[in-house]
Formats: C-alpha cells, sequence, structure tokens
C-alpha cells in the first residue's frame, strides 16, 4: 500500500466517520494495516505542526 491508500484511509476515517473495520473492507486491507496508516499519518502531521510552529517562533 502507498500513499495513496493512506490518504484515502485517512480521508475515509476522519471525513467519512467510518470504523477502521470498514475502511479497510472497502480498501481490501486489514484493519490493523488501516490502524497503522493512520498512526502514521498522524505521526505526520504532528511533525509538520511541530515544524511550523519552531518556524513561527
Amino acid at each position: 500500500m502507498g500513499r495513496t491508500s493512506g490518504r484515502c484511509s485517512a480521508s475515509l476515517d476522519f471525513y467519512g466517520g467510518l470504523p477502521q473495520i470498514e475502511i479497510g473492507r472497502r480498501l481490501g486491507i486489514s484493519q490493523m494495516h488501516v490502524s497503522r496508516l493512520r498512526a502514521r499519518a498522524l505521526g505526520h502531521l504532528r511533525s509538520r505542526l511541530l515544524d511550523l510552529e519552531k518556524q513561527a517562533s
């Protein structure tokens, strides 16, 4: 799974409000993989926000 599935997973999770099991079913991946993609996406977002905060100060 590449960047596209991670983005799709995040979109379905945050905008669609779907549970991880349903996201996995729609993407053809396991709920555990959806969980890992979510954790990776949130980690990336956290990192980007911290970088922006450092630049602002």
